[in-house]
């Protein structure tokens, strides 16, 4: 959840059979609303915007101890998409045949855009330096599905990830690649102690 979206969130009291606006977004829709018309909504808890804003936040972290020529190529708003890539994190939806023919491509993913962008999936395009390339779907992290020590879990499961395909490799000497993870490991604990 950007901080966009997080801005036009509606939160509601819970006053035992009814919901009550708790802020104006809330507000807002029920001055929409006819009597009676039945809205449906997606749950989202503190708990599991704590565990985003944790996430991206560490995402963001590592990043800032990438190289200035990385950065320059993989901005950090993009940096967790750059990640999901590299962990080959998502589904394959089509394979083309031609990937010379940028045309067909291009045209494609326009047509899944429009039909997808009711639904919320991230889809892109995946360029494979041989010869091929995808249309892809990212798989998402379900942090509402997860308890704390399944957040810590999974965090802690990427970090290993993101030393040896990410930093091992931009950062050779053993000294300043150690110093690099220990000053993560230590924020990492920080993190996970705000939560």
């Amino acid at each position: 959840m950007t901080d966009k979206d997080f801005d036009k969130r509606l939160d509601f009291t819970n006053e035992g059979s009814a919901l009550i606006p708790d802020n104006q977004n809330a507000q807002d829709l029920i001055d929409q609303l006819g009597l009676g018309q039945v809205v449906s909504f997606n749950e989202v808890t503190d708990r599991d915007l704590k565990f985003h804003r944790c996430y991206m936040a560490l995402m963001g972290y590592v990043w800032s101890y990438l190289p200035p020529n990385f950065k320059s190529k993989v901005p950090k708003q993009h940096f967790y998409q750059w990640v999901k890539n590299l962990q080959r994190n998502y589904d394959v939806i089509y394979s083309f045949k031609n990937p010379g023919r940028k045309a067909e491509i291009t045209e494609l993913l326009k047509s899944l855009k429009k039909e997808l962008r009711l639904t919320y999936r991230a889809i892109d395009i995946v360029a494979d330096f041989c010869s091929k390339t995808e249309l892809v779907e990212y798989k998402s992290i379900a942090f509402g599905c997860m308890s704390e020590i399944q957040f810590h879990e999974y965090v802690k499961s990427q970090l290993p990830f993101l030393y040896d395909q990410v930093i091992r490799p931009m950062f050779p000497d053993d000294e300043i690649y150690n110093t690099i993870i220990e000053n993560i490991e230590t924020d990492f604990r920080n993190f996970m102690s705000r939560l």
